[in-house]
C-alpha cells in the first residue's frame, strides 16, 4: 500500500471495516480498533459504510474523533441497504460536511428538478472560495450530547481558520435518540481574547437561506458560557453560523453570501466602502454590522455584468438586532446587578441592552409579575 502511494501520491489508498477489526460498542473504546489498519499507509481514508452497530453516519464520526482525522474519513449513506440514500433537506446536506468523502447511493435521474435545484445551491454555496478556505480547515468536535460517551446528539462541529479570524459552526439533530434540541455550544476552538460577531446562515428546505443576527460574544464567552441553540427553533433540526471577527467600532462586513467571492472594505469617514466580486449580474446578500446601533444593516446587491460593484453604507442605518445576549453573565452586567438593592421576595433581576434581546428564565406556573427599571447602573 504505501509503495503505491509513494509512487502514485494523488492516489487514495481506502481502508473499510469490512477487512479491519472493530471493537466491541463498548464507550469509550468503541470503534477504537475500527481503523487501526489504515495506520499502515501513509495516504489513505477509512470508510464506515454503515456497517457499526450504530448504522449512522454521524454517530460513526464523532466515534472517530481522537482516533482518525475526519478528513480522512468516507461517510456512505445508502450502501446498507436500509437507510434512504437521498434527502432532499439541509438536515441531510449539512451531514455531508462532517467527513471529507462522501457518496450517495442514489442515482441523480431520480431526483426532482426542485431537489436538484437545492443540492446545487448548497454546493454553490460550499465551493465558494471564501467559505472553502474556511472548510478546508480540520473539523473541530463541539458537542455530540448531554453524555459525549453515549454520543447520542445532538452534534455539533466547527471549521476554524488558522489565526481563528472567522469559522462555521454547525449543528444537527437527525435522529431520535435524544429529544434535546437546545444546548449551549462551547467553542473552545475561538481565540478567548476577540470578539466575535454570529450571523444565523442556516440553509431552508426551500433552498434560501436564513440571514439572522445572533450578536456580538467575547470568545471568553462563547468558549465558557457557549452560544445558545435550538435546533427546534427552525423548519429542519439543524443550524448554521457564520462566525467573524469583530474589529475596531466602526461598520464591517459581517457576511457576503455565496454570490460574492471576494471584497475589500474600507472605512469612508463614518461609513464603509465595500469593493465587491463575484459572479456576473448575480443578486448579492450583504450583512453590514453597525457597532453604534448593535446591529446589522441587511441589503441586497447587484452585481454588474463583470461582477462588479461599489457600494457605500452609513454607520446607522439597522434592519435587524441580535437575537441572542449573554447579558447575565457579563462582568458589566454582573458588577452592576451585584450594586443594587436586593429585587425583593418573588422576583429576579434580568438584564436587557439590545432591542428586542430575549434573557430566558425558567419561572414557576402562575401569574407572572414584571417591574421593569429603565436603566440599571
Amino acid at each position: 500500500m504505501n509503495t503505491i502511494a509513494h509512487q502514485y501520491p494523488d492516489f487514495m489508498m481506502q481502508v473499510t471495516c469490512e477487512i479491519d477489526n472493530p471493537a466491541p460498542p463498548t464507550p469509550p473504546a468503541r470503534y477504537q480498533e475500527n481503523v487501526g489498519l489504515i495506520h499502515l499507509a501513509d495516504n489513505g481514508i477509512v470508510g464506515m459504510f454503515r456497517h457499526t452497530d450504530t448504522r449512522d453516519d454521524v454517530r460513526d464520526l464523532f466515534d472517530c474523533v481522537g482516533t482518525f482525522p475526519l478528513e480522512g474519513l468516507l461517510s456512505t449513506w445508502g450502501e446498507d441497504g436500509s437507510a434512504t440514500a437521498w434527502q432532499d433537506t439541509p438536515l441531510w446536506y449539512y451531514q455531508f460536511l462532517l467527513a471529507r468523502h462522501t457518496t450517495i447511493y442514489s442515482m441523480p435521474d431520480g431526483w426532482s428538478t426542485d431537489s436538484i435545484a437545492h443540492l446545487r445551491a448548497f454546493n454553490d454555496w460550499r465551493k465558494n472560495p471564501r467559505f472553502k478556505a474556511v472548510l478546508n480547515e480540520l473539523p473541530r468536535p463541539v458537542y455530540n450530547g448531554a453524555d459525549w460517551q453515549n454520543n447520542e446528539g445532538p452534534w455539533s462541529w466547527m471549521f476554524v481558520d488558522e489565526n481563528k479570524t472567522k469559522a462555521l459552526l454547525f449543528a444537527l439533530n437527525h435522529l431520535t435518540l435524544s429529544q434535546e434540541n437546545a444546548f449551549n455550544a462551547k467553542l473552545r476552538w475561538l481565540d478567548p481574547a476577540k470578539t466575535y460577531l454570529v450571523e444565523d446562515i442556516t440553509m431552508l428546505p426551500g433552498g434560501k437561506f436564513n440571514h439572522r443576527f445572533c450578536g456580538s460574544f467575547s470568545g471568553a464567552q462563547l468558549k465558557d458560557s457557549g452560544l445558545p441553540i435550538d435546533l427546534s427553533a427552525g423548519p429542519a433540526r439543524c443550524a448554521a453560523f457564520w462566525i467573524q471577527e469583530k474589529h475596531e467600532d466602526v461598520p464591517q462586513v459581517l457576511y457576503a453570501d455565496a454570490a460574492v467571492t471576494s471584497y475589500t472594505e474600507k472605512i469612508d469617514g463614518s461609513g464603509l466602502t465595500v469593493i465587491l466580486n463575484g459572479i456576473p449580474n448575480a443578486m448579492a446578500q450583504m450583512v453590514i454590522y453597525k457597532p453604534t446601533k448593535m446591529g446589522v444593516e441587511n441589503r441586497a446587491v447587484s452585481l454588474d455584468s463583470s461582477g462588479k460593484v461599489t457600494v457605500t453604507f452609513d454607520n446607522i442605518t439597522i434592519s435587524d438586532v441580535a437575537i441572542w445576549t449573554n447579558d447575565m453573565t457579563a462582568p458589566a452586567t454582573i458588577a452592576a446587578i451585584a450594586a443594587l438593592p436586593p429585587p425583593g421576595p418573588g422576583y429576579e433581576y434580568r438584564c436587557f441592552t439590545l432591542i428586542g434581546s430575549e434573557v430566558p428564565a425558567t419561572m414557576p406556573k402562575g401569574f407572572l409579575r414584571v417591574r421593569v427599571e429603565p436603566t440599571v447602573p
